[in-house]
């Protein structure tokens, strides 16, 4: 509540969202896993964000949320 929350997730894991929000936003920034179902680690994210965003995203992913975003501008200015 209130709040981001950044997951990192190692290359090649399978990633299952059952995520909602309220003014926030849910984003799976990971690239899909090539190994056959079943042989990638999975893991299961179930959550909720209220004003904040969830994101998961890999190592070294620098890619910003819209709110995060503005909220560095509106700091700066």
């Amino acid at each position: 509540m209130f709040g981001d929350v950044r997951l990192i997730v190692p290359e090649g894991v399978q990633v299952e969202l059952a995520c909602g929000s309220v003014l926030g936003d849910v984003r799976d920034l990971t690239r899909a896993h090539t190994a056959p179902q079943g042989r990638a680690p999975r893991i299961r994210v179930a959550g909720a964000a209220i004003f904040g965003d969830i994101t998961l995203a890999h190592p070294g992913d620098r890619r910003k949320t819209s709110w995060r975003r503005w909220l560095e501008e509106t700091i700066r200015t």
